[in-house]
């Protein structure tokens, strides 16, 4: 897997900090566990070791514990779906789509974070419909080997509510880290999207949602950040670096029809871009700084 290591880079070492006492405790927990065990309050965690005992799990009402290792989603057995899978054709394979599923938590373990791939670049990494509840912890995520192009995103979602996503390492390629619809309150934190091919995220009918403690870096072409006909977006102690928006008819955050979007204690460092943003008034910002940007409109 040294060609996936090239791809991925290495994180901040704030990043390294961060999650070290995370990760210590997760690799408390790898020694003790047995097969499948009960929390106090009867969810029961299932370990998994290969992609098709991962998809297997899926469902509602659980934890998905992930062990140390790569996980190729791509070419999985058709008969592995059920209520809660699907596959879905996509332009060069298959797409993995979880859909419906109430209160499922999928938590890595290790110190280096447990990495979900796929290999077609028309395919998002993880796709989750209609469902509500689900925490997503100490996993990185991407495309492999190839850069993704056009659809394939690396997290999508439609049609949630109450998502969390936490320690994670999104990486590129995938067209978008994050492709969200219509989905609501929905938490980011201490988490990694870099080297995605056309920007960050994209966000079409989105509320609640808050990004904090990320860093974005290396993302490029299109407008960074695109929210529309989305309501309460905040970005905070956020880190935004080397990210490149490509023409000059797109912007580092681009709204449409969108608001309550806010941008505090974040840092932007070495980015390309001719404006900020498509709508400037539109944007609370409080307590931010920048550094060696192109920017020209703050």
């Amino acid at each position: 897997m040294a060609q996936f290591d090239q791809l991925i880079g290495k994180p901040s070492r704030r990043q390294v900090l961060r999650w070290g006492v995370a990760a210590t405790v997760a690799a408390m927990a790898f020694e003790t566990r047995s097969r499948v065990a009960a929390r106090e309050d009867e969810t029961p965690e299932i370990y998994v070791s290969t992609a098709e005992a991962f998809v297997e799990a899926i469902g509602s009402n659980r934890t998905i514990v992930v062990n140390p290792g790569s996980y190729d989603l791509t070419n999985l057995d058709r008969s592995d779906a059920s209520e809660f899978v699907s596959f879905e054709s996509v332009h060069d394979g298959e797409q993995l789509n979880i859909s419906g599923v109430e209160n499922l938590t999928i938590l890595g373990l290790g110190d280096r974070s447990p990495r979900l791939l796929a290999r077609p670049r028309y395919a998002n990494v993880l796709t989750f419909l209609n469902s509500r509840n689900v925490t997503l912890q100490n996993l990185e995520l991407g495309h492999f080997p190839d850069r993704g192009t056009c659809s394939g995103s690396v997290l999508y979602f439609s049609g949630c509510r109450d998502i969390t996503i936490a320690d994670h390492h999104l990486f590129g390629s995938g067209a978008w880290g994050l492709f969200v619809r219509n989905t609501e309150n929905l938490n980011v934190r201490n988490s990694i999207v870099r080297h995605c091919t056309y920007g960050i995220a994209e966000f079409y009918g989105v509320r609640n949602l808050r990004l904090e403690d990320c860093w974005f870096s290396y993302n490029q072409q299109f407008s960074t950040i695109y929210v529309s006909e989305s309501q309460n977006i905040e970005f905070l102690r956020c880190e935004f670096n080397d990210n490149v928006v490509e023409s000059y008819r797109n912007y580092f955050f681009e709204l449409q029809d969108s608001t309550g979007l806010k941008i505090s204690d974040c840092h932007f460092e070495h980015n390309q871009a001719q404006n900020f943003a498509s709508d400037l008034d539109s944007i609370e910002l409080t307590n931010n700084t920048f550094d060696k940007n192109t920017f020209t409109d703050i």
